[in-house]
């Protein structure tokens, strides 16, 4: 049987060295982030890494993918509750099913640590994402209000 392009997808921890990958990926988000500052951000997840999540996708030694995660500890209830802030394909990787192991190795990562609550945050704009957390059994449950304090 052929590999196929969906056979060589990867799933890893996010590394480091991966700073420079996942800051282009993140500006094809919309985010205007320098190199610097997301190589920062990345040591601060990993050195966390308990509570927070990093994951990559590669296909062959590209970089095609990042979904960041966190874990929140409720006052409310037992279990944390746990946040998908990130996930971003490669816009030429984007069909071959990227997204989709990313978000399934997330869930599988916080199942792992008793949460029983997934959420997402998506800006109102990405329709197609949206679409694709729904197809994934995302669904719109509350109102969150937002202050921006910058």
């Amino acid at each position: 049987m052929a590999m196929t392009a969906r056979d060589a997808i990867q799933i890893r921890v996010g590394t480091l060295a991966d700073g420079e990958a996942v800051a282009r990926l993140l500006v094809t988000m919309g985010y205007p982030v320098e190199l610097k500052s997301a190589e920062e951000r990345m040591r601060e997840l990993v050195a966390h890494a308990d509570d927070n999540l990093v994951l990559v996708a590669t296909v062959g030694i590209v970089v095609a993918g990042v979904v960041a995660g966190h874990l929140i500890p409720m006052l409310q209830q037992e279990q944390p509750l746990g946040r998908i802030t990130a996930l971003a394909v490669d816009e030429d990787q984007r069909g071959l099913g990227v997204g989709k192991r990313l978000l399934a190795a997330a869930e599988r990562w916080f199942a792992e640590r008793g949460v029983s609550r997934i959420e997402v945050t998506s800006a109102e704009h990405r329709e197609q994402a949206h679409e694709f957390f729904r197809k994934a059994g995302f669904r719109e449950q509350r109102l969150r209000l937002v202050k921006n304090r910058n």
